[in-house]
């Protein structure tokens, strides 16, 4: 059965980003759909089940392989599911909200259009995103832009609203994955779609491929200083009138919180 997400129990940072992220990002998540019943599919631990539920949603349920740890679940078993997500997830109900973070890139590329099908079975309104070409990391076998999920989900009837990442894009201590890739998809003609077009007007269905500064930096950071040769052409080589190196650790607006990664593999991990 192919991973849907990373084994958290080898990789502490990396269950920090999650389990840091959930807790900020679930309010504003809830701020722009009031949910009262969330099923998140590729949970892994539960880090979003239980911020949802923190967060006062009343039901939630998460869907993922048989090599989750039960014992290290953060929800009780009873909401918690077994699935191969290679595989069609069944009939298990409607929920107000079902989500997919950092999860479609690790199932195999035939699967995408069942699985977006499989999504949109389960709620109107989804919340789905998914690493991008490059973005690198464990068991990525099928990143795609943005726009590529769009489109899946545009043929199952379902509309864009791009306004969970510009909410969160900035905002220190979340994984840029989410502030990068998280995107709502909404049910055209349902309840929910009216909802959203009176408060946010009419989707835009472009600027769906973007890039984080933070794995740009990342990635950058890696190819100027990950080994002696690179680090000595860069004492040579200039930008904008400025050293490489001081390129790299430039002022931008909105990412005051960027540190270098704290190992190589750090920015190549997700």
């Amino acid at each position: 059965m192919a991973r849907s997400h990373y084994d958290f129990t080898r990789d502490a940072d990396l269950l920090e980003a999650y389990s840091g992220s959930a807790p900020r990002v679930a309010p504003k998540i809830l701020n722009i759909h009031p949910a009262r019943s969330v099923v998140d599919v590729g949970c892994n631990i539960g880090v979003w089940l239980r911020a949802f539920l923190d967060h006062g949603v009343e039901r939630v349920l998460g869907i993922d392989g048989d090599y989750v740890d039960m014992a290290k679940l953060l929800v009780d078993p009873a909401l918690f599911l077994r699935r191969d997500l290679n595989q069609a997830v069944g009939d298990i109900g409607r929920f107000d909200l079902a989500i997919s973070l950092e999860v479609g890139e690790h199932l195999k590329p035939g699967r995408a259009k069942g699985f977006v099908g499989d999504l949109c079975q389960l709620a109107d309104v989804v919340l789905y995103g998914a690493a991008v070409p490059f973005q690198g990391g464990e068991l990525h076998v099928n990143e795609q832009w943005q726009s590529y999920w769009a489109q899946l989900f545009a043929d199952n009837g379902y509309v864009a609203y791009d306004v969970l990442r510009r909410a969160i894009w900035a905002q220190p201590n979340v994984a840029y994955w989410y502030k990068q890739n998280a995107i709502f998809y909404v049910k055209a003609g349902s309840a929910a779609h009216g909802r959203f077009r009176t408060r946010y007007g009419e989707p835009s269905d472009t600027m769906f491929d973007v890039v984080h500064p933070e794995l740009f930096r990342g990635k950058v950071w890696r190819l100027k200083n990950g080994n002696f040769v690179d680090r000595l052409i860069n004492r040579f080589r200039t930008s904008g009138g400025e050293g490489r190196g001081e390129m790299l650790s430039r002022h931008l607006h909105g990412d005051d919180h960027w540190r270098a990664p704290r190992r190589d593999d750090l920015a190549t991990h997700r």
